[in-house]
């Protein structure tokens, strides 16, 4: 598997321009990467079977030949047979690649969790700053505002007063 990562960059930038389409499709994202994951996993745990089978093999069949051959065959000699056993390289190699992918694959995923948290302080952030009683130096719009609103709430409550009278 082939992991593309121009792609996963693309998936793990946030754009502040576009909040509203990076949250509907943060969770579809997620979703793709994770199943990604899975497989990858998946292969990857069948790889490292396929791997100690293949050492097994290999093994058996370099003791059989260093027996026939040599008096004395240590473990060490036929560890280093099997090591550089082309089956067994190949099978090994494939293993490693997967735990690669896999290894990919969690820092994406990881990433894409990050993303969320990032995006909901953000979202946070803008609705603390639009909703928030004075927050700006005087003279800003946001304390104008703030003012307004403290304004038409004594007036209301003044109404109020008068209509109990």
């Amino acid at each position: 598997m082939i992991i593309n990562e121009k792609k996963a960059a693309r998936h793990l930038d946030i754009d502040l321009d576009d909040l509203d389409n990076e949250i509907l499709k943060q969770s579809a994202w997620f979703y793709y990467w994770g199943r990604k994951w899975v497989k990858a996993v998946r292969k990857r745990n069948a790889l490292k079977v396929a791997s100690e089978e293949s050492y097994a093999e290999r093994e058996s069949y370099w003791r059989r030949k260093l027996n026939k051959r040599e008096d004395h065959v240590t473990e060490s000699m036929i560890k280093s047979k099997v090591l550089q056993d082309p089956e067994y390289k190949k099978v090994n190699s494939d293993y490693l690649d997967a735990m690669y992918n896999v290894d990919t694959l969690k820092i994406i995923k990881d990433g894409l969790r990050q993303k969320k948290e990032s995006i909901a302080l953000f979202l946070k952030q803008i609705h603390d700053e639009k909703y928030s009683e004075v927050k700006q130096p005087k003279g800003d719009k946001y304390v104008l505002d703030a003012i307004a609103r403290g304004v038409k709430r004594k007036i209301d409550e003044r109404r109020r007063k008068d209509k109990r009278r």
